[in-house]
């Protein structure tokens, strides 16, 4: 293996996916700071070690519970700075925390390199920061902590994330992000098997925040959808999907599991890279105006997942009629 630079969020992101992809090697995360949703970033989880720093503010107690509970070995270490993953696959030395503010859709500027193992000595450096094993009473202290820096300065907890308006989405070049459509009907989902066996595997939970089932294979693994429903002529509710998982289902396995195809989203939204656009009442007014003048009824034209060009125009000018 070479040197490799990690330019953005995305790269470190699958960087450490693949260092970490093999479950029974022994996997090494030394950072600074696990925030909420940290779980997003660690694949296979059992038996990974976790050094951090518990420092409220920084350190979410109840992110460190949810990784304990899903096999991570963790320690703490006071003043614990670097970030650095480690496997026999490969070295990440990185400016990221494991954190949705670096790693997900909090926006931070990062970069690393990925570098040959053996271009650490992991446990020479596991000496060095003298952690130690957590204990309940290590994160009792640090939830008194973390519950004190978060009443005293609140703002922490509602810090702005700025995303596109459809109609700057639109007018980037080429458009923004990619994303599709995915009509829904109000009915339950139950996980199937299969689904079950892909979440305990990866994320040694079978624990999801989103769940949808489709017959045909439209969807792909990282795709953002733009789900909807339409009560008759109304549009009655609209909201972004991640396909964190597009798990193929066996009818024969589960008689209960009607569709191909189960799409699972894992994590909260803010889990994951940036939506490619808000969703605001202007364009929840133009989509369901745009929908009705081009579907105008035709089930099978709205079997195309791929927004359309006339579609997005016709949100686009709506838009601006109203604006």
């Amino acid at each position: 293996m070479g040197i490799k630079i990690l330019s953005s969020s995305k790269e470190i992101k699958a960087a450490i996916r693949g260092i970490f992809s093999v479950k029974n090697q022994r996997r090494v995360a030394i950072v600074a700071f696990v925030g909420d949703e940290a779980n997003a970033y660690l694949p296979y989880p059992k038996g990974i070690e976790l050094y951090c720093w518990p420092k409220a503010g920084g350190t979410n107690p109840n992110a460190i519970r949810d990784l304990q509970t899903r096999g991570v070995k963790v320690y703490f270490s006071d003043s614990l700075h670097m970030k650095l993953y480690w496997s026999k696959k490969g070295t990440i030395i990185t400016s990221a925390n494991l954190s949705t503010y670096a790693l997900g859709s909090g926006g931070l500027k990062e970069i690393g390199v990925l570098l040959p193992d053996s271009t650490v000595n992991i446990d020479k450096i596991i000496q060095m920061i003298g952690a130690h094993p957590v204990e309940d009473k290590d994160l009792d202290v640090l939830e008194k902590e973390h519950k004190e820096t978060y009443r005293k300065n609140p703002g922490l907890l509602n810090k702005s994330k700025t995303e596109y308006s459809f109609a700057q989405w639109y007018e980037l070049k080429n458009h923004g992000s990619k994303w599709k459509l995915g009509f829904y009907y109000p009915v339950r989902v139950r996980l199937s098997k299969k689904g079950g066996e892909v979440l305990e595997k990866e994320h040694g939970s079978k624990s999801y925040e989103d769940i949808m089932e489709i017959d045909d294979n439209d969807y792909k693994q990282d795709d953002w959808i733009l789900c909807y429903e339409f009560n008759g002529s109304k549009l009655v509710g609209i909201g972004w999907m991640y396909a964190h998982h597009v798990v193929k289902v066996s009818r024969r396995t589960n008689n209960k599991i009607k569709y191909r195809y189960q799409i699972i989203q894992v994590n909260k939204l803010k889990a994951y890279d940036k939506k490619p656009f808000g969703i605001d009442a202007a364009f929840k007014k133009a989509f369901a105006y745009a929908h009705k003048e081009y579907y105008k009824g035709d089930k099978d034209r709205m079997e195309d997942v791929v927004p359309s060009k006339e579609l997005l125009s016709l949100i686009y000018k709506q838009i601006g009629n109203s604006s």
